[in-house]
């Protein structure tokens, strides 16, 4: 199976669409770089190496909640290979 991604790149919006194709590969990695320094933040609090206030911990939990929630809105599984 093979897909053909094609862009008319005289044209503006479809040059721009063409650089976000481009670059989805480091916007994935990107994301999953986040996910990963987030829950390491958590980690590291939940082993006591950050200490921190229970409610400043649960401010990082809702910031990665609602991370989570904009990915899922836009569709986007970083757990997935096929997102």
């Amino acid at each position: 199976m093979k897909a053909k991604l094609e862009f008319d790149l005289n044209d503006v919006d479809d040059r721009q669409a063409h650089m976000r194709a481009v670059k989805a590969t480091q916007a994935y990695l990107a994301h999953l770089g986040m996910k990963a320094f987030l829950f390491k933040i958590i980690e590291r609090i939940d082993s006591q190496e950050i200490p921190v206030k229970e409610e400043d911990k649960r401010a990082i939990e809702n910031i990665i909640e609602e991370y989570e929630s904009i990915l899922y809105y836009h569709n986007i599984d970083l757990d997935s290979e096929l997102s």
